[in-house]
């Protein structure tokens, strides 16, 4: 049993070298692809997109001037 739980180890090992990216990637705070990331590390990008401002229009502009 303990033989073939080291056994199981060495080929994990093997395998996180061949495929790194797949395997060790932490889908979470640290990682700068995903949406936790962008807002752990306070940037934006395609998952995390930033709000457009948009100016009021002069239909607006008048609505906020008249005041009754």
């Amino acid at each position: 049993m303990l033989k073939d739980y080291f056994n199981g180890q060495a080929n994990l090992i093997k395998l996180k070298s061949r495929l790194p990216s797949v395997i060790e990637r932490d889908m979470g705070k640290g990682d700068k692809k995903t949406k936790r990331g962008k807002i752990a590390n306070n940037s934006y990008g395609a998952r995390r997109p930033k709000k457009i401002k948009r100016k009021p229009t002069v239909e607006e502009k008048i609505k906020i001037g008249k005041k009754k």
